[in-house]
This record gives C-alpha cells, sequence and structure tokens, in this order.
C-alpha cells in the first residue's frame, strides 16, 4: 500500500547477526522496509576491503548469509531500494553496521612500544591467572623485546588487530625471547629475531615459573593449549621453542603452530634444534601444520 514515496533506511540496532553452529557462515536479517523493492547488500573485511565477501547484492527479501571467520573486523551496509512500479524511490542513507569476531580485547598496546617496558608499566594482573587476557597490537605497527619477556602463570594472547596487516616484534637485546607458564598465544604477527643470541628460544618455559612440580613424576607441568598462528619469523638465530636449560623435566601439555614461516639463520640450523628440551622434558601433544621451518644456506 505504499506508493509514490521515499522509501525509509533501516536502524542498525534492528539487524540481527546469527553465526551458523559450526562458525563458517553468518546470516543477517533485519525487518521489511514497507514499499521497498529490495536491499542492496555489502560486506567487506575491513582488513581486506579490496575482496568484498557480498558486493552489491540485490537481496528480494530480509535476510542474506555470508562467510563467516575467526578474528575478523566485518563492516555491513544495507540500501533499501525503491519500487518503480509504485514509484517509490531508494532511501537516502546507506546503514552500517560493523562488528567483529575477535574475541574482546583488554588492552591495545601503542605502536612504538618495548613491550618489556609496557608490561613493567602495566602488569598483567595476578588475579586474572586462569583467564585469557587478549593484547591487541596495532595492525602495522612496530615493537621491540630488549630483554627476557615472562609471564609466568598468566595466560596471555598477542596479536595484531588485523589479520592482513600484522605488527612486527624485533628482538633487539642477545636476551630477547617471550617466556611463559602458562598457556601463550601469538596471532597475525611478525618477528624479527636478529637481536637474539643463538643459545636462548624465541619462546621458552619460565625460567622460575609458579608452575607445581608433581612429585609423582618429576615434571613441572603447564597445561592448556600453547598456539602461534599465523606468524612469520625471520633471523630465528636460536632455538624456536626451548626449556630456558631447566634444572627440571618440564612438560607442556599441547603445543599448536599452525600457518607459520620461519627462517632459520645458520647458527640455529647448526644448532640442530629447532624445538628443544634438555632434561628429559617434553611436549606431550605437538601439532605442526600448514608451515615451513627454513634455512637459506647449504
Amino acid at each position: 500500500g505504499v506508493s509514490n514515496t521515499q522509501v525509509s533506511s533501516i536502524s542498525a540496532d534492528d539487524i540481527t547477526i546469527q553465526p551458523s553452529a559450526d562458525g563458517k557462515s553468518q546470516t543477517f536479517s533485519w525487518p521489511v522496509v514497507m514499499g521497498a523493492g529490495g536491499y542492496r547488500v555489502n560486506l567487506i573485511d575491513l582488513g581486506n576491503p579490496e575482496e568484498p565477501i557480498i558486493n552489491d547484492s540485490i537481496v528480494d527479501g530480509c535476510s542474506v548469509t555470508g562467510k563467516r571467520e575467526e578474528d575478523v573486523n566485518y563492516k555491513l551496509t544495507i540500501l533499501p531500494l525503491g519500487n518503480a512500479k509504485k514509484g517509490n524511490s531508494d532511501a537516502t542513507t546507506v546503514t552500517s553496521k560493523e562488528f567483529s569476531t575477535f574475541t574482546p580485547t583488554y588492552k591495545t598496546i601503542p605502536s612504538g612500544a618495548d613491550l618489556n617496558e609496557w608490561f613493567a608499566a602495566n602488569p598483567v594482573p595476578d588475579d586474572s591467572i586462569g583467564v585469557n587476557l587478549n593484547y591487541d597490537l596495532e595492525a602495522g605497527g612496530s615493537y621491540t623485546i630488549s630483554g627476557v619477556l615472562d609471564f609466568d602463570a598468566h595466560w596471555v594472547t598477542l596479536r595484531s588487530n588485523s589479520k592482513n596487516n600484522p605488527a612486527t616484534i624485533t628482538y633487539t637485546d642477545a636476551a630477547s625471547c617471550i617466556n611463559f607458564a602458562a598457556p601463550f598465544n601469538a596471532k597475525y604477527l611478525h618477528f624479527d629475531c636478529k637481536g637474539m643470541a643463538d643459545n636462548v628460544g624465541v619462546f621458552g618455559f619460565s625460567k622460575n615459573p609458579t608452575a607445581t612440580r608433581d612429585e609423582a613424576t618429576g615434571f613441572v607441568i603447564f597445561k592448556g593449549n600453547t598456539t602461534i598462528v599465523n606468524c612469520t619469523f625471520n633471523n630465528v638465530n636460536g632455538y624456536f621453542f626451548w626449556d630456558n636449560r631447566k634444572d627440571q623435566k618440564v612438560a607442556a601439555v599441547q603445543f599448536l603452530i599452525d600457518n607459520c614461516l620461519v627462517e632459520l639463520t645458520p647458527s640455529a640450523f647448526q644448532k640442530a634444534g629447532v624445538i628443544w628440551t634438555n632434561k628429559g622434558g617434553h611436549i606431550n601433544n605437538l601439532t605442526i601444520s600448514n608451515s615451513t621451518f627454513y634455512n637459506l644456506t647449504e
């Protein structure tokens, strides 16, 4: 019954987003706009806007489905279209709705920071043990690690806030490394490890962990998943992961390396230990997938 009018826009608050059960797609729904002849819909990944997921699709209905990925910032736009037969014209305003599939950010670390200094000034709270805290690094940003950065029993994720524009972390000192005794995650980062010595690891077990020693086995065990995902590494002079020459056996329950590219220098290659434990410890479940460890020299 609506004719010879300009159709109204949609409120962003009235758009619902429903992920599928497997998390691989998402359905967007909105209320009917009276008099509209359809809707022009776009969905983009803000980190890769040149390749729209839904590109100027004309939808005859009030819902549309597009793919969904973890750790993406999305933007959905909807324009209600007129109906020439009824004499109705398009809405004047395109509705935009931005949303994210990133797990919530705990804090964002500004580009240019030395992570040792930043965490010294902003320590991980002790009452967060057992909770994953996500620290975002700015897309395309530059950071340094100037010594031992030890998260001990705190569960920390370091990640770029864009999958397609990773931040760079440069190891600037012979002692540069990241140590932990709890789950640790690194995602969408580039590591330039040129400053590290050849007898340390990019990642390692905490030197003096608060983790409990299991008297029955003699192992110091840190539980949960450690994941290094979608990261690149250059100039790895030492080990990729090591037990930090602990005088006790160390056991890690889960360790996942996925979609990573790791360049080893000649000194690292001669050590013949990319993942190394010194006192009879081990990684219980190690998965390396879609990844390459390589050396450019003979």
